[in-house]
């Protein structure tokens, strides 16, 4: 955690936490935590639609 503390941004690595938290416990908050995550994160169909293509 300390290299990642170093290399992302707070949200990020908030985020991450999160994730590792969820890995550690159950399937069930694996899928909670996807939930949650794209619900808060708009979905992207990839870098073309970034660029407009």
């Amino acid at each position: 955690m300390a290299e990642l503390s170093r290399n992302v941004g707070k949200p990020k690595l908030d985020v991450l936490e999160e994730l590792i938290s969820a890995i550690r416990t159950s399937h069930g908050e694996i899928d909670t935590w996807i939930v949650a995550a794209e619900q808060a994160t708009p979905a992207s169909d990839g870098p073309e639609t970034a660029r407009g293509q």
